[in-house]
């Protein structure tokens, strides 16, 4: 998705909290969502989130590769002091992500109210 949000089924979903925003505005899934809101409270490796929804570490690395190409969360490389590395995951920041929303819906109201005062089709006279 390359950071594109879309507004697909905005208009006719009723949102009443943060993870059901995100999932409109971003298209990810709900359990994606809970994940990044996880790492708004800092970074953690795979088996960090695995822990923290108790799910499958290949269940918490989709859901994290999810959140990277949507780019709500970006990957670290951190090396370790024997030798070798492993990744932390850090959200990218609540304020950002919602400054992106809040472009974008301004963004989509602008054309959507052109397109419909400009191009609505007209009732044959």
């Amino acid at each position: 998705m390359n950071g594109q949000i879309t507004m697909k089924g905005l208009l006719t979903t009723s949102i009443t909290e943060p993870c059901g925003l995100l999932c409109c505005a971003f298209g990810v899934k709900n359990s994606a969502a809970k994940v990044y809101f996880e790492l708004l409270e800092g970074p953690k490796t795979v088996e960090a989130i695995a822990a923290t929804i108790e799910r499958d570490r290949s269940v918490a690395q989709r859901y994290l590769k999810e959140l990277v190409d949507n780019n709500l969360v970006h990957m670290e490389k951190k090396s370790l002091e024997r030798g070798g590395y492993h990744h932390t995951y850090r959200a990218n920041s609540s304020e950002e992500i919602r400054n992106q929303i809040l472009h974008q819906l301004d963004k989509w109201h602008l054309e959507t109210r052109k397109f419909l005062l400009e191009s609505w089709p007209t009732q044959a006279q």
